[in-house]
């Protein structure tokens, strides 16, 4: 039951996290993967952007953007060989 919690406690924040970061860069990020919350140099931009360094949020939305493209590759190819 306890990792149930935490688990349910881990999606509401990370759709929170989301939805914040949408409204700061402007972009829709409920295609991002919790693996780009993940990453070591995603979490130092994600902090520095959370303190208002405006790079640090350019550099933000460009990987999130990157790595939403990625994901529509990665749907659009395994859709097309079904």
């Amino acid at each position: 039951m306890a990792t149930l919690i935490s688990t349910t406690r881990t999606i509401k924040a990370v759709a929170g996290m989301k939805k914040a970061l949408g409204d700061l860069t402007g972009i829709d990020m409920s295609a991002l993967p919790m693996s780009f919350f993940e990453t070591e140099a995603n979490a130092k931009l994600l902090e520095a952007a959370v303190k208002g360094d405006e790079s640090a949020i350019n550099d933000l939305m460009a990987a999130a953007t990157k790595e939403i493209v990625l994901q529509m590759n990665l749907d659009a190819n395994t859709t097309s060989t079904l």
